[in-house]
């Protein structure tokens, strides 16, 4: 049993729970006790329907992310990139033809803006 309710038991014998019981019927009226009562529980029952929902989102969510298969994007350069749930390895350099024609490409879009501007 947990400390608290150790605590309540110790604290109170029968006598002073007839009290407290007394003067909750005293303070809400005989007719307001089930309506409280109903309240309480309808509170309870809406939180653990919401707690289950969150669980169940939760599983649904780890189930999904397991089951979703990761497939390998493309980069300019034609080489597979690795999936974001896997480390990464050093970058591969493109081949040096295709660098020198990215440069020369690079070079031939820097000559047409130039000529270009006034």
């Amino acid at each position: 049993m947990h400390t608290l309710g150790l605590i309540l038991l110790n604290f109170a014998s029968v006598p002073d729970w007839l009290l407290i019981f007394l003067a909750i019927v005293l303070l809400f009226g005989g007719k307001k006790i089930p309506e409280l009562m109903r309240g309480i529980g309808q509170g309870v029952s809406e939180f653990n329907r919401a707690k289950n929902n969150l669980n169940t989102e939760i599983q649904e969510g780890a189930r999904n992310q397991n089951t979703v298969p990761q497939q390998p994007v493309q980069s300019q350069f034609n080489q597979p990139v690795a999936p974001s749930n896997t480390i990464p390895s050093a970058p591969v350099a493109p081949a040096p033809d295709q660098l020198q024609k990215q440069i020369e490409q690079l070079q031939q879009q820097l000559n047409q803006l130039k000529q270009q501007q006034p």
